[in-house]
């Protein structure tokens, strides 16, 4: 059971980091809810006129559901008893929950949709 928490813990943790927030902040100087949508977004984010930081947050959101599902089956490469099994969907129910803690991130005070990057990101794991 410690294992499973483990896992949503890191999956959550990973989910929360807010990329395209934290690219132009640091990049341009400012606050990317400001503009357009308000969204922290890739698409947002090219609205602030950089599509280069556009392109690196679509990339790293996405990153963020691989890593997270790539964890899971690291995790349980090593400690196989420790991992929940769901038969046949187990990759799709962890790309579920790797895109589900994206989407309800610590502290995010606008909504975005890092659900389609981490989402299918995870998914592409499976296929890989």
């Amino acid at each position: 059971m410690i294992h499973t928490l483990l896992i949503v813990v890191v999956s959550y943790l990973l989910g929360s980091i807010p990329f395209g927030y934290l690219l132009v902040r640091i990049f341009r100087g400012e606050d990317v809810r400001q503009t357009g949508s308000g969204n922290i977004g890739a698409t947002n984010v090219a609205r602030t006129g950089s599509k280069g930081l556009a392109i690196a947050t679509l990339l790293l959101d996405a990153l963020k559901g691989y890593v997270a599902v790539a964890h899971v089956f690291h995790f349980a490469s090593h400690h196989p008893g420790d991992v929940p099994d769901f038969g046949p969907h187990t990759v799709y129910v962890l790309a579920a929950l790797a895109a589900l803690c994206a989407c309800q991130a610590i502290k995010r005070s606008t909504s975005s949709n890092p659900f389609l990057a981490s989402g299918k990101s995870g998914l592409i794991f499976r296929i890989a």
